[in-house]
């Protein structure tokens, strides 16, 4: 299966419809749906899933669940441009 069939189904599922974010000038591709951040290098598809410890308090779900997304796609970015890194 190729990055262009996997791409699509992972944009449309139910959680990634509502968190689906392209990452420009990340790899040859890259887009993040909301919990994994999925990478395109070339031939190499690298998947990269965070699950963080969060600190502090949140108002309701709601808040703890962005800042949780927030914080894993930063992790995310981080690890996936130290992978670059060294596939180069």
């Amino acid at each position: 299966m190729s990055w262009n069939d996997r791409k699509p189904p992972r944009k449309n599922s139910a959680n990634a419809a509502k968190n689906f974010q392209k990452i420009p000038s990340l790899g040859d591709d890259a887009f993040w749906n909301g919990s994994d951040l999925w990478l395109l290098q070339g031939e190499t598809l690298i998947i990269i899933s965070v699950s963080s410890p969060l600190e502090g308090s949140f108002k309701n779900m709601e808040a703890l669940n962005k800042a949780r997304a927030e914080q894993d796609l930063a992790l995310s970015l981080k690890v996936a441009e130290t992978i670059l890194g060294r596939l180069k």
